[in-house]
């Protein structure tokens, strides 16, 4: 009976043994195959984020370039404005002096309206005063000279007396 016993023992350590290898092999490969499974999925991934590295490298030197491009269309954009204003302040510089030349022209050219007219004013004033004192000299001169007719009449009419008394 020992020995039954020692063969139901050898039995089960026999199969407790063969459960084991048939267990470990079977937990073994699946735990293998899921390993395998993740070294792929993890190789997969890596392979996908080095494609995705280098599409946004790419894309990272593409959106430089266009940032430069940007930069420089900037620059040459501030450069013309920059041009075009200098080119507008002189040209409004010029038209602004222009616009007081000839504000300064109309300005004399009012001066001298109205210095010609004051001055035609003054002669026609001064023609008026000379007239008037012309004309009072010769109301003078006929006031003078109707007295001195009047005396020139008076002695032509003396001497004619005498004239007549020194015929009779």
């Amino acid at each position: 009976m020992l020995w039954i016993l020692q063969d139901i023992h050898t039995y089960l350590i026999i199969s407790f043994v063969a459960m084991c290898v048939l267990l470990f092999k079977v937990l073994y490969k699946k735990c293998q195959i899921e390993l395998e499974k993740s070294i792929e999925d993890v190789k997969n991934s890596i392979e996908d984020l080095e494609k995705r590295k280098l599409t946004t490298e790419r894309h990272l030197e593409h959106l430089r370039q266009e940032l430069e491009e940007a930069r420089q269309n900037v620059d040459k954009a501030v450069q013309e404005a920059e041009i075009e204003a200098k080119r507008i302040t002189e040209k409004s510089a010029i038209s602004i002096t222009k616009a007081i030349e000839r504000k300064q022209e109309d300005y004399q050219k009012e001066i001298e309206k109205i210095r010609t007219g004051l001055y035609s004013e003054l002669q026609i004033r001064m023609s008026e005063l000379i007239i008037k004192e012309i004309e009072n000299r010769l109301k003078e001169f006929k006031t003078n000279r109707e007295f001195q007719n009047t005396g020139i009449n008076n002695a032509i009419k003396r001497l004619e007396l005498l004239n007549t008394k020194n015929e009779d």
